[in-house]
């Protein structure tokens, strides 16, 4: 016991082999650590697995792995779902964009219409349309139904919670 430590027996009075070390956390002790060690050195797991051996990892995955954790460390999660709905509106703005776009008719009226049949080859692939046009109406129709949405929360009636609303909460 001069040297920090206490054997299982010593402490609890079993004798599991465990020892204990000076911060009183359970340990199985230095073989098992030295096993251990050695697998790891052989290029195996504790399973008997190989493991691949870890050289120079790749800067570009390094790069995203730190974004990424600056991402969720800034918060960057809840704002990703608060976006996420506005940008599925502008996905689908910039899909009836390239529908509009592909349709030949002659006046707006009918190309409006016709659009409604190209529906099933805009969104025949799942990328968006990179025309600028398209992009351009896209963002327009996502930040246009965040607006609208923001107006209708300004616009909200305040309930008060247990009295009634309108003007008879002002009478006697």
């Amino acid at each position: 016991m001069s040297n920090g430590k206490q054997t299982a027996t010593g402490r609890h009075g079993n004798s599991a082999g465990h020892s204990w070390n000076k911060h009183g956390s359970k340990g199985k002790g230095t073989e098992h650590q030295t096993a251990k060690y050695q697998k790891r050195r052989a290029g195996k797991s504790l399973s008997g697995k190989a493991v691949p051996k870890q050289g120079k990892a790749n800067p570009f995955d390094a790069l995203l792995t730190r974004a990424a954790k600056q991402f969720v460390r800034a918060g960057g999660t809840k704002l990703m779902l608060k976006v996420f709905p506005y940008l599925l509106f502008g996905y689908f703005g910039d899909k009836l964009a390239y529908a509009y776009r592909m349709t030949a008719a002659p006046d707006f009226f009918n190309k409006l219409v016709g659009s409604l049949a190209n529906l099933g080859a805009a969104f025949g692939t799942i990328l968006p349309s990179f025309h600028p046009k398209d992009l351009l109406f896209g963002a327009v129709f996502g930040a246009g139904m965040r607006f609208a949405v923001y107006f209708k929360g300004k616009n909200a009636k305040k309930f008060r919670k247990g009295e009634e609303y309108g003007s008879a909460r002002w009478s006697a």
